[in-house]
Order: C-alpha cells, then structure tokens, then sequence
C-alpha cells in the first residue's frame, strides 16, 4: 500500500508540474493573417478548375 500512495504522488507532482507550463503561454493573436501561400494555393485551386471546366466543354463539344 505504500508503494501505491508513492507512486500515486509521483504520478501527481509530475502531472502538476507539466501543467504549469500551459498557462504561461500568451494567447493566440486574434487576426490571422492571410499570407501568399494560401493566396498561391486558391489561386492554383482556381486555375485547375478553370482548365477542368474548359477540358469538359472541349470534350463535350466534340
């Protein structure tokens, strides 16, 4: 039983001392940013709709 409550204690001071270091991390921004690579990534998304639309009407047209 002494075993337990040791272990049990151990298991309980490095849990509370792991918790401490979540809170002292500063809040998240409120605006994130937008920045080229997501502008790359819709615009690249946008040209290949624009080509499978186009490789459709070509095909069905033909």
């Amino acid at each position: 039983m002494k075993r337990l409550g040791k272990i049990s204690l151990y298991a309980a001071m490095l849990f509370l001392s792991t918790t401490g270091g979540i809170f002292a991390q500063p809040p998240p921004p409120e605006e994130i940013p937008v920045d080229g690579g997501a502008a790359l990534l819709l615009g690249a998304g946008a040209a290949y709709a624009i080509k499978k639309y186009r490789d459709y009407r070509k095909k069905k047209n033909q």
